[in-house]
């Protein structure tokens, strides 16, 4: 024990502070006095929280039961100059719990002393202090050092590592809440305020060592464990089904998982204190994850499940090859020669997949409440398992404007479907039916080499099995084109030059078929009908604004909108006997007439409501043998005539569930004209993939454009889980809705719906009705046809 006879010497309880000793046994028969030389009289003062005092005289007895440090039965007896005091071995067991308890009466008594401390007088020195000193003089006496000490018993051999008691000081003193503490100390230890001299250097070299290659093993064991998550699990796979199974939420949650070490330290050094407290947008999570990507493919480049995809991505975003390279030697992506080489890939893998789905599913070929909807009349069905699957062929270099260039693009065609052989191509044209399909051009020609083969000898040669058809895209663009005929005027009047005027638009005063007349027409178009639509509501709802609809019943809405089809959206109330006729009621109840058939029949394609779209055949027709476009004309006409008496029940379900409309999503209300897909794959090809440099040829061309929809499928993957494409999903224009209210107020106040008897129209403003027109045009013809 430490202190006098009487008064034996009681540690607190709190956390214990450990002292270590060997587990040899010692004891000295001399006294042992030990002496302060002038460097240890000036040694440095223990940190606060575990800094002992000499209060603890008088404290309650420890009675817990951790384990003696020392299990011998001698002891080391010392007989200092003002008394005599044995150290046993059980003794120095309960010194060791020394704990917290102690540092709070430290630490209370430090805040009346002064924040700063000079070395200690021989009359401040603690009890602890005498205590280090005898433990470290008896340590030499047994020859050892602090450091073999320190070695022995930190599993320095065999015996050490064995022994129960070693066992148990060893635990208690790394699980103590001083164990941090002293290494934080080591690393930087406290200096004297009031001396000149440097701070020690402690052992901050060597933990900074330590703790550099500690980091550095875990960072390597979890980078390891993280190798597996940033190999493609296809392997060489470079389908588009393949490539798009990359979720970055998943990479993240990987790395957060088994790389916490890792993603700990790249979170806290990506982002500063102060910037995590005022940042309320930036996330450095994708940063950390391109991090480790990079990391991994340098470690290995079969860990390249993000750098394929950045590859294709960035390549066909418009980056040059120097710059793919460059990324590439970053560690970002693949090298612009691995894309080339997977190019070649996936376009053969591309058509061997097209050789193989032609023989399981059905395929056609392109050369280039009360307020509830109506049901539909024939809707095709929708979800996953009904999603239409694109093919892109290889580019042929091959000019359709003949006869002869169409005739080779067909039998190219066939030729990459894997049709090779006069054998293969007469037993194609026994069995299968081929449906190609395109613009009015395209069909044109396909028909009139039927005709011009229609003598030769095979199934094969006369084409037998050859069903061109036409797409609805560019029956829509004929028909808009017809509209803007029939309705232009002048800006006397109120129809589309009118509505130029008021818009300022007059770029749409000449009709094209190039660029982007069509879609910046139809949707003008829409804003006219809309503003028509808007202002009889208020008018037949007897409202000044919309809004004012809303306290009426559904029954009372859909009351008021079969009052305006029947009346302002429909024939029957465009034919008034007399002489006193408003010209200009009549017009615009034509005009809605026309322009609401329009969108209707685009809203079927859009439903993929092919009974709808098959309704509308007989008024299209005649909407186009009144406007005189005659080729549409034949094309509809053929049409009806196949649907109605010609082909078989299975080839026309074909036409209209397979030729028609297509989703490739397989979301309701996502059905798109067939042949607006295949010009979607055209403007990827000239404009958005569009391939640059000397070596671009027609036979890269042709090995490219198969891959395009494996491209455009990874271009939209990318784009949603960076969230890159926010930005461009908003279309809503504002100045849409000044313009519709604009064209409403400027009907309504002209009176267009009120009926005024006698009120005309200047020539130039006068319609012709294409469908009145047609349907007297085509009655004449079939009464010629049934007369010769």
């Amino acid at each position: 024990m430490f202190g006098s006879p009487s008064r034996p010497f009681r540690p607190r309880r709190p956390q214990p502070h450990i002292v270590l000793f060997s587990d040899e046994e010692f004891s000295t028969d001399e006294e042992d006095h030990v002496q302060s030389n002038s460097d240890e009289e000036h040694q440095l003062p223990l940190h606060r929280d575990i800094h002992d005092s000499s209060s603890d005289e008088g404290s309650s007895t420890d009675t817990d039961t951790e384990p003696d440090l020392l299990h011998s039965g001698r002891s080391l007896s010392t007989t200092p100059a003002s008394a005599s005091r044995s150290l046993s071995a059980g003794s120095l067991g309960n010194i060791s719990r020394r704990g917290s308890r102690s540092s709070l009466n430290g630490r209370r008594a430090s805040k009346n002393s002064s924040q700063t401390r000079g070395p200690p007088t021989e009359s401040s020195k603690s009890q602890l202090y005498q205590k280090v000193r005898r433990i470290i003089a008896f340590i030499k006496e047994e020859g050892l050092t602090l450091a073999k000490f320190m070695d022995a018993l930190s599993w320095g051999n065999e015996d050490c590592a064995s022994d129960s008691s070693m066992a148990s000081t060893r635990r208690h003193f790394f699980e103590s809440t001083e164990f941090p503490i002293l290494l934080r100390r080591w690393s930087k230890p406290p200096g004297y305020t009031t001396s000149h001299k440097a701070a020690p250097e402690g052992a901050k070299t060597r933990l900074t060592e330590f703790a550099i290659e500690t980091v550095i093993q875990q960072v390597d064991e979890e980078l390891s464990v993280l190798d597996q998550y940033f190999r493609p699990e296809d392997g060489d796979s470079f389908r588009s089904h393949d490539l798009i199974r990359v979720d970055l939420e998943e990479l993240v949650t990987a790395i957060r998982e088994n790389a916490p070490v890792f993603w700990e330290i790249l979170d806290s050094v990506a982002t500063t204190a102060r910037q995590k407290k005022r940042n309320t947008h930036k996330n450095p999570t994708n940063t950390i994850l391109i991090t480790v990507a990079m990391l991994l493919y340098s470690r290995s480049h079969y860990c390249n499940k993000l750098q394929r995809l950045f590859a294709i991505y960035l390549k066909y975003k418009g980056l040059s090859t120097k710059g793919c390279d460059t990324l590439h030697s970053l560690g970002l992506a693949m090298s612009s020669k691995w894309v080339t080489d997977t190019i070649d890939r996936l376009s053969k893998a591309a058509m061997e997949e097209v050789e193989e789905m032609i023989q399981l599913y059905a395929w056609n070929v392109s050369s280039s409440p009360d307020l509830h909807r109506p049901p539909p009349v024939n809707e095709i069905p929708c979800g996953p398992e009904h999603i239409s699957h694109e093919y892109m062929l290889g580019t042929m270099h091959i000019s359709e404007t003949s006869y002869e260039g169409v005739a080779q693009v067909m039998d190219t065609i066939l030729d990459q479907l894997g049709f090779k052989g006069p054998e293969a191509r007469r037993k194609l044209a026994e069995e299968i039916i081929i449906f190609w399909l395109g613009d009015q051009l395209t069909t044109d020609r396909i028909r009139n080499l039927q005709k011009l083969h229609c003598q030769d000898f095979n199934a094969d040669e006369c084409m037998d099995n050859a069903l061109p058809v036409w797409g609805w895209l560019h029956a829509l663009m004929a028909w808009a084109k017809s509209l803007h005929k029939q309705y232009l005027g002048t800006e006397a009047g109120y129809g589309f030059r009118h509505a130029f005027g008021l818009l300022n638009r007059y770029d749409l005063l000449k009709a094209s078929t190039q660029g982007p007349f069509h879609e910046k027409f139809e949707r003008l178009m829409e804003q006219i009908l809309e503003a028509h639509i808007r202002a009889l509501w208020c008018v037949v709802g007897g409202v000044k604004k919309l809004e004012d609809l809303l306290s009426k019943q559904p029954s009372e809405l859909l009351s008021l909108a079969r009052f305006i089809v029947d009346n302002f959206a429909s024939a029957s109330h465009m034919h008034t006997p007399g002489a006193n006729v408003d010209e200009v009621k009549v017009q615009t109840v034509m005009f809605v007439r026309d322009l609401l058939r329009y969108f209707v029949a685009k809203g079927g394609i859009r439903r993929g409501d092919v009974g709808l779209l098959k309704a509308s055949l007989p008024s299209m027709l005649f909407r186009f043998v009144g406007g005189r476009n005659s080729h549409y004309s034949v094309e509809f006409l053929e049409t009806l005539q196949g649907l109605y008496r010609e082909w078989p029940q299975e080839v026309c379900d074909f036409v209209t569930n397979h030729c028609w409309v297509l989703n490739l999503s397989g979301k309701r209300d996502s059905h798109v004209a067939a042949d607006r897909v295949m010009e979607a794959g055209i403007n990827r090809a000239k404009v958005i993939c569009r391939p640059k440099g000397p070596n671009v040829d027609w036979e890269y061309l042709k090995k490219l454009h198969p891959v395009l929809p494996v491209i455009g499928h990874v271009s939209d993957h990318m784009e949603e889980m960076f969230q890159t494409w926010t930005r461009y999903k908003a279309h809503t224009s504002p100045h849409d809705t000044e313009g519709i209210l604009l064209l409403q107020h400027t009907y309504m106040q002209a009176n267009l719906y009120q009926t005024i008897p006698g009120r005309r129209l200047a020539d130039g403003n006068k319609a012709v009705d294409y469908i009145d027109e047609g349907v007297q045009k085509l009655e004449a013809a079939m009464n010629k046809w049934a007369a010769a």
